[in-house]
């Protein structure tokens, strides 16, 4: 009994104790509650202050992103900068932007006709799409409005050459891909009645072709467009100038009295070296971790040699060579690593020559001993620099504005890879004066060069790089290739992607796998209208699939301007306008 009642009262307390605990948690909760962040529980004069504070801090942020009618201003600048930069617009577009914002799109050139739309709400014809009704592409800005310069049934395509872009262009032989090339560089290097061009860019033309030798060579179709005045030199293989230069110089159908292309060897200097150049041109990719262990020794030459050497431009390429000697190199390391170096040396002018030409030596006679072989060959290497020397021209890397530039390395001797190699070191030279003007990139027949070697790798990164950078590089990049397989990398970061006809299924599964526009269709039944439409395409026709385009225009917003429409997951059928300049790449046919 006394236990139970020991019991009863150890329970009582314990009650009692967790009654008093209880009430001790309820009264600090109740305490939180009533003292929230706006202030409560404190003074009066101190809470107003921290109320006042909470809503300012509040309606500041909310301002950052909001879409009400008080941030309509700020909305309207946001609108303003992506018409700024889109790649392509429509006439109507242009017209609305010319009647609110004049110096929104300053540069720009005629690029196609629209024929059709498709996705979305499905295929709309083009007589559709600018009726002012169906508040779609190509409706008029203010039916109030007395312009002349919004007319239905203008289905004009525009490129903008004021902002970065960059455009990949695909399709079969003969269907119109250097045709579209060559009239997005009309349109960048020459004002004329296609659009407005205050500034002109100037562009470089990467283009290789294998099947070219002694006999025959097969030019760069952009080298036409010198025809109308525009500048244009062709830098080719040093081994192959003077076939190149007859090549260029009688190209078919110019025009005996049209101005013809400047052809120079493509000669650089000591000056042009560095060590990133140097790696790339070994193909060294430390990233990847593909690295030859006697390439280690390289990479370490040319880091002790960046160190020592910070504030001098250029590299010293004899103390390069020359540390390489001091190395313990087996016969088969040392035979690869020069083959490298051999490329660039008949790319190179002799250290403290700068083109300026050179006289031509008698060969001493050297004793037939190995000795004298040796000073043989050395005289021979000299004599062969100074023969570059005497071929070279000065001035070939001074990019002007409204001027083109055709790396041409069609030869014999040179490789893909070794294209690949060169072009990268061109493409470095090339953007870095672009303070000067705009720089406009194309490589044409890309296929042909861009093979998968270790160099067409390396080369594909500088793309890459370039294309990622493109804003703050000033750089529009324009690829054109039979293959769209080529890297689908290029097709991601693509601003425009322009199909021109093609029939193999493959190729579509690749445009799936990267384009919006074609994912977003579905079933099979779709794809497979869509390759229809790629098959039945004519010359000089194309599909193009640009999200960031503003072809559209909507009504009016609460600022008085129109809202333009991106193209988003559609695309759209295009004809691509004829040339200004001589066309040259017409089949070559029996009769």
């Amino acid at each position: 009994m006394a236990d139970s009642d020991a019991s009863t009262l150890e329970s009582s307390d314990s009650e009692e104790s967790g009654s008093s605990e209880g009430d001790e948690v309820e009264i600090v909760v109740d305490s939180m509650k009533s003292t929230n962040l706006r202030g409560n529980n404190v003074p009066n004069p101190t809470k107003a202050k921290m109320a006042e504070a909470w809503d300012s801090d509040r309606y500041y942020h909310e301002s950052l992103v909001s879409s009400t009618d008080s941030s309509d201003a700020k909305h309207f600048n946001v609108h303003r900068e992506e018409i700024r930069t889109t790649p392509l617009f429509s006439a109507d577009v242009l017209a609305g932007v010319n009647e609110t914002q004049p110096d929104v799109l300053p540069q720009y050139g005629f690029l196609a006709k629209v024929l059709d739309t498709f996705g979305g709400q499905g295929q709309q014809k083009t007589h559709d799409l600018l009726t002012p009704d169906l508040g779609i592409f190509g409706v008029t800005l203010n039916p109030n409005s007395q312009s002349s310069t919004t007319r239905r049934g203008d289905s004009r395509l525009f490129v903008n050459m004021n902002a970065p872009w960059s455009a990949f262009i695909c399709g079969s032989q003969g269907s119109g891909k250097s045709h579209t090339l060559s009239c997005m560089l009309e349109a960048a290097l020459k004002p004329s009645r296609l659009g407005k061009l205050p500034r002109p860019l100037a562009g470089m033309v990467f283009h290789y072709d294998k099947f070219t030798g002694f006999s025959a060579s097969q030019i760069c179709e952009a080298a036409y467009l010198g025809s109308t005045g525009i500048p244009v030199t062709v830098l080719v293989s040093p081994s192959n100038l003077h076939r190149m230069r007859r090549a260029y110089e009688n190209m078919p159908g110019l025009p005996s009295n049209a101005p013809k292309p400047v052809v120079a060897p493509l000669l650089l200097e000591e000056k042009h070296l560095n060590v990133e150049r140097m790696m790339k041109l070994m193909a060294i990719d430390e990233k990847e971790g593909k690295v030859a262990l006697y390439m280690e020794s390289v990479c370490r030459i040319l880091r002790t040699m960046a160190m020592n050497n910070q504030h001098t431009a250029g590299l010293n390429y004899k103390e390069f060579k020359d540390r390489l000697q001091l190395e313990n190199f087996n016969d088969g390391q040392r035979a690869m690593l020069y083959t490298r170096l051999q490329l660039l040396e008949s790319f190179m002018l002799p250290p403290g020559v700068s083109g300026s030409g050179s006289i031509s030596q008698v060969r001493p006679d050297y004793a037939n001993t190995k000795k004298g072989n040796a000073q043989r060959l050395e005289w021979q290497n000299k004599d062969d620099a100074r023969q570059r020397a005497k071929i070279a021209k000065a001035g070939i890397w001074s990019f002007q504005a409204g001027s083109l530039t055709i790396v041409d390395l069609s030869c014999p001797f040179v490789d893909e890879s070794a294209a690949c190699a060169m072009f990268n070191i061109c493409l470095a030279l090339f953007l870095e004066d672009r303070q000067e003007a705009g720089r406009i990139v194309a490589l044409d027949e890309a296929h042909k060069f861009m093979t998968g070697t270790d160099s067409s790798s390396a080369f594909t990164e500088s793309l890459l790089s370039v294309i990622r950078q493109q804003r703050h590089l000033a750089t529009r990049v324009i690829i054109a290739t039979q293959e769209p397989t080529i890297s689908p990398s290029l097709l991601d970061l693509s601003s425009m992607t322009i199909v021109h006809r093609f029939t193999s299924p493959a190729w579509l599964v690749t445009l799936k796998s990267h384009l919006a526009a074609v994912s977003s269709e579905g079933e099979a039944s779709k794809r497979q209208d869509i390759l229809k439409q790629i098959v039945e395409l004519g010359a000089g026709q194309a599909l193009v699939f640009s999200p960031s385009a503003m072809l559209g225009v909507d009504d009016q917003d609460g600022n008085g301007s129109p809202r333009m429409q991106k193209l988003g997951t559609q695309y759209i059928k295009v004809r691509v306008r004829q040339r200004m300049t001589v066309d040259g790449g017409k089949s070559i046919l029996a009769t």
